[in-house]
């Protein structure tokens, strides 16, 4: 697994933290934020789909 600490600058951590606070999201928030993180090469997708929630507000993974 990717080792996030280092992947990003430090410019784009705080733009990350001056963007999402994760101790309060909503829900868009929170999927916009693995979106980025996506998009940056920083989740796969199989690990985008396994931190994703529904609409229904349940994992679209079944365990």
């Amino acid at each position: 697994m990717l080792d996030l600490s280092t992947a990003l600058t430090d410019e784009e951590w705080k733009s990350l933290g001056q963007k999402y606070d994760p101790s309060n999201m909503i829900q868009q928030e929170y999927t916009a934020l693995l979106d980025e993180l996506h998009d940056a090469g920083l989740l796969s997708d199989e690990e985008l789909e396994l931190l994703s929630v529904c609409k229904d507000g349940h994992s679209p993974v079944q365990m």
